[in-house]
Order: C-alpha cells, then sequence, then structure tokens
C-alpha cells in the first residue's frame, strides 16, 4: 500500500504499513481498519483478544493509531455511534462496504479522494452541509495566513475579521465547520505540523510553521492529542503523499 494522508478539520486520516506505538491514552476517537487479514484488539491486559477487520478506539481508551479525530466534531460524534468509550470491534459487513469503497476491485490503490469520499457518503451524509458564511470563509484565510505566530487567536478578534458580533461568530463558526473555534484552531496546528513532518521537515521548523513555541511543545501537544510523537509520526508515515492543510476542507 502506498502510504498517505487526507487531513480534515479536527480529523487527520493516515495510512500506510501498520505500526506499533507505546501504550498510551488520549482524548481523540480513532478509527482501525486492516486492508487485508484482521486486527487483534483489547483495551486492558486482562482482557481477551478479539480478532476484527475494523475497530472504533474510543477517547482515553489505550490504543494504536491509524487516524485521529477530534470526539466533538460532526466526523468524530458519528464514529462514536459504531461503539462506545472504549475499544469496539466494527461489524464484518461495514467493514466489507467500508472495504468496497476504499479499495474497490478495479483500482486497488488508496488515494485522497477515495477517502474523502468515504467520509462523505458514511459518516456525514446525514448531516445537512451548510453552506460556510463569507465571513467565517474570510476568518479561515485569516488564521490559515496567520497559524505560525504564537499568538492566541481570539474569537473577538476573528469576529472582526468576519464582520460578525463575537456571538454570532462562534454559532456560525461551529454551524458551517461542525467544530467549535478552540478545538479547529488546535488541529489546524497539528495538521500543519504533521504536514511538514511527512514531507520530511524538521521537527523544529515544522513547530515553527504551525506556530508552536519550540519542536518540545509540538511534541507534547503530538502526545496528548493524537497519543503518538512527531518522531513516531514521521517513522510511521515517512512515504506519505498528497498531504496539505487544505485537505479535505
Amino acid at each position: 500500500m502506498v502510504p498517505g494522508a487526507v487531513l480534515w478539520p479536527a480529523a487527520m486520516i493516515v495510512w500506510g504499513p501498520g505500526c506499533s506505538t507505546s501504550r498510551h491514552a488520549h482524548d481523540s476517537v480513532q478509527l482501525l481498519l486492516a486492508k487485508r487479514g484482521t486486527l487483534r484488539v483489547r483495551g486492558r491486559d486482562t482482557e481477551r483478544w478479539r480478532q476484527c477487520g475494523g475497530a472504533i478506539v474510543g477517547p482515553r481508551a489505550i490504543q494504536i493509531l491509524i487516524s485521529f479525530v477530534d470526539p466533538k466534531c460532526s466526523l468524530g460524534r458519528t464514529l462514536l455511534t459504531y461503539g462506545g468509550p472504549g475499544i469496539a470491534a466494527i461489524p464484518d459487513q461495514i467493514v466489507c462496504r467500508w472495504h468496497d469503497l476504499l479499495w474497490p476491485a478495479q483500482s486497488g490503490c488508496l488515494d485522497a479522494p477515495k477517502v474523502e469520499t468515504w467520509i462523505r457518503t458514511e459518516f456525514l451524509a446525514a448531516r445537512h452541509e451548510a453552506a460556510i458564511h463569507p465571513g467565517i470563509n474570510r476568518a479561515l484565510r485569516f488564521l490559515r495566513a496567520q497559524i505560525s505566530s504564537t499568538r492566541q487567536f481570539t474569537a473577538a478578534e476573528l469576529a472582526r475579521v468576519a464582520g460578525l458580533s463575537e456571538t454570532r461568530f462562534t454559532h456560525v463558526f461551529t454551524e458551517s465547520l461542525g467544530v467549535p473555534l478552540r478545538p479547529y484552531i488546535l488541529w489546524l496546528r497539528l495538521q500543519i505540523a504533521s504536514g511538514e513532518l511527512l514531507r520530511g521537515t524538521s521537527a523544529t521548523d515544522a513547530a515553527h510553521s504551525a506556530g508552536f513555541s519550540d519542536a518540545a511543545h509540538m511534541s507534547r501537544t503530538f502526545r496528548r492529542m493524537l497519543g503518538t510523537t512527531p518522531k513516531e509520526l514521521t517513522a510511521a508515515s515517512k512515504l506519505a503523499r498528497g498531504i496539505g492543510p487544505d485537505a479535505g476542507s
């Protein structure tokens, strides 16, 4: 499988050879899906191993990584309907349907368009896709242009850029993107840093590009939010292709 990734608002989907990570727990909800064969999953050493083609790993569960999704965003909330707070095996019929979408018989290579189609049809189809308010688009452009700054972006500042009241801005922002402002900004920094790392950029330069004070700050945030470190991420997906901070947005 040729490795790759899609960066989505409040989510990152990575594919490629399997890998293991150190024991950890964090606030992301994760989806693990094997292209062929089965996974062996369990939440604790005292539990029996379960074999399955895919699994949903709830926030704070001990886990290995394959994709990262904020549980507060629309995609994260939908993923959690497939399981509880721990580790839940995905039914075989759902795994087969997802395989048909991601690895169709006529084209066995996974790529960003297939992943984005899978996300929209399987997880976001039931949600009304609200048009993004022009003011929110202005705020997003401002954020992406300024994200390398380590300063804090306030709702009041971004509301002024959007030409909306602060209360109206926070409501319309969440309605448009499916995730509140503060988590979105943090995920944007993580996505930009991840994209830089997967292109081969040094940890120090990736941290500065994403607005972290230094590489150590970035590493701590990766561990807290994703349950992995920048070094582990690049080791698992150093051959990734087609990654950019605007993908899937």
